[in-house]
Formats: structure tokens, C-alpha cells, sequence
């Protein structure tokens, strides 16, 4: 696996990932599985102009401490069969 770029300077804003190593051996990333009765397909690219999600699903406890299982639950109570998370406080849905 080649990088691009200077280990001295930190990155960010969309698009990035700084990325560390710890030094031991890895078999890569994994993707975490989703709420139970869920099926996750994949990651997708979103943006506020051209959301992947049409519908923004704030919840009365708002975005601190909620789980992706709160958020997906609450995308199905209101009759959305797709749900996802950005930025690990924004919840949006779908039919």
C-alpha cells in the first residue's frame, strides 16, 4: 500500500483520513454490522447539496450519545426502510 503525502502535517475536511499504524500486522478495516435486523450495504459519498438520504431524522434526545440502533430505529417508526449516519450525530432516511 503506497501514501501520498508528509507524515509532519495532519489533514482533514472531506475526503481525508489521517491514517497511523500501531506497527502490527492487520488484515485491514471492518465495517461495523449495524443494528441487529438491519443489513448494512456499504459506504456511500453524501454531500448537502446531493444527499444520499433525502430525509434529516432529528430525534427528541437530539444527537449527543444516540446509537446507530436509536437513529435506524427511529428512521423505521417514522416509515423509512433506509437509514445512515454522517458525522456520528446526523441521522438521515429513506424509502
Amino acid at each position: 500500500m503506497g501514501f501520498i503525502g508528509s507524515p509532519s502535517e495532519a489533514c482533514g475536511g472531506p475526503n481525508r483520513l489521517t491514517v497511523f499504524s500501531s506497527g502490527q500486522t492487520h488484515t485491514g478495516p471492518t465495517t461495523n454490522p449495524g443494528p441487529e435486523g438491519w443489513t448494512s450495504l456499504g459506504c456511500y459519498t453524501d454531500s448537502v447539496a446531493a444527499r444520499t438520504l433525502s430525509v434529516r431524522m432529528d430525534t427528541a434526545a437530539g444527537s449527543a450519545g444516540m446509537t446507530v440502533a436509536q437513529r435506524a430505529s427511529a428512521c423505521h417508526a417514522s416509515g423509512y426502510g433506509l437509514a445512515g449516519v454522517e458525522y456520528l450525530g446526523e441521522c438521515y432516511c429513506d424509502k
